[in-house]
């Protein structure tokens, strides 16, 4: 069976609704409100020393400084590690754990330095050198490669010229025998044009020639086929007409004189015995 505990009543004493309404007086102390103090005039904090300001100063500076130099260290350790890691020379986890090392190793004082330390500063340097002599080495051949393709740019630009020049003085050549040709050509066009005056002065003289040597030959026939006769007295009776019209034709073209062809009909139709002192002076004049 549970047993039951029986708690005891309360020792006698105020009741609880007494009790609610009065504190107990060991309470007192600790809840009791605390008196206000009197009231003062606000005090005023006492101003610092000058040697207290001053000694504040310094500490600002210097921890600036300290600030600045820490910035400034880390850039260049930042330089310092983005050269590292550039170089082609070594394994990349090396470069890594040279680059995670330099804060703690170029951050050091020299003469602090633990050997261990300056060993990695020297693996740095070693790396950074052999960066530099690489870097030296593209520069001179990005330098002799450079001065190759000045002598060919140097060259180009004399072939260039030379070519220009030639260029020039064929231009110069081909003016000139343009020029040449245009007088050529206009002197081929006098000379046509001489020829062709010529050719026709000639045409015309070998006429004029042939229609003298027509008339000389008509002249020549006249006087021996037909006046001769006629002066000597030889002629046919019948001829005799026939004879003069042939000496008056020829006489006409050789511009004889008007007098003498007139009087030639006359002279001639007489007999050979039958002619007077003018019939045979107007006979030898026609013969002359």
């Amino acid at each position: 069976s549970r047993s039951l505990r029986v708690q005891a009543p309360p020792p006698p004493g105020p009741s609880p609704s007494a009790s609610r309404g009065r504190p107990s007086p060991a309470l007192l102390p600790r809840f009791a409100p605390a008196m206000a103090p009197k009231k003062q005039g606000a005090m005023k904090r006492p101003a610092a020393a000058p040697e207290e300001r001053a000694s504040k100063r310094a500490a600002v500076t210097k921890e600036s400084g300290k600030k600045g130099q820490a910035q400034a260290s880390s850039k260049q350790f930042g330089l310092v590690s983005k050269a590292l890691l550039q170089s082609t020379d070594f394994p990349a986890h090396v470069l890594e754990m040279l680059s995670t090392s330099l804060p703690g190793c170029l951050g050091m004082p020299k003469e602090q330095r633990h050997p261990f330390q300056q060993e990695i500063a020297g693996m740095v340097g070693e790396v950074l050198a052999k960066c530099e002599a690489g870097l030296q080495g593209g520069v001179q051949s990005a330098e002799t490669s450079l001065a190759a393709v000045k002598a060919l740019k140097d060259t180009d630009e004399a072939t260039e010229r030379d070519e220009a020049e030639k260029l020039s003085a064929k231009e110069e050549a081909w003016a000139a025998a343009q020029t040449a040709a245009d007088e050529a050509s206009k002197a081929l066009s006098a000379a046509r044009e001489a020829q062709a005056a010529t050719e026709a002065a000639k045409a015309a003289g070998d006429a004029e020639h042939e229609a003298a040597a027509e008339k000389k030959a008509r002249l020549s026939s006249a006087l021996s086929d037909h006046f001769l006769p006629i002066k000597e007295g030889g002629a046919e009776p019948a001829k005799v007409k026939e004879g003069i019209a042939a000496v008056l034709a020829a006489g006409g073209d050789f511009s004889f004189d008007a007098t003498l062809l007139k009087a030639l009909p006359s002279a001639a139709q007489k007999a050979f015995g039958d002619r007077g002192t003018f019939d045979g002076l107007v006979m030898d004049q026609i013969e002359a």
